[in-house]
């Protein structure tokens, strides 16, 4: 598997979660109590998955790319 692709991979589990968020917001909005507290922390820990996600894929998608232009003489 190219690293690319891996990257594309966590680019789409990102997308997958900010979904899952946007589903998690609705039922907070219903939600009272405790509940509401247990739904507000599960958000915001899927937030900082998905942001994970992004570097993730960030990485492994530019990963040797610095090589690349060191090697050519190409400024980026």
């Amino acid at each position: 598997m190219l690293l690319s692709t891996l990257g594309a991979e966590y680019m789409q589990q990102s997308k997958r979660l900010l979904q899952r968020i946007q589903r998690l917001n609705a039922a907070v909005r219903s939600a009272d109590g405790n509940d509401k507290i247990v739904l507000k922390r599960r958000i915001l820990s899927l937030y900082s998955d998905a942001a994970e996600c992004r570097r993730i894929s960030a990485l492994l998608m530019n990963y040797g790319k610095e090589n690349e232009y060191e090697q050519n003489d190409i400024q980026p």
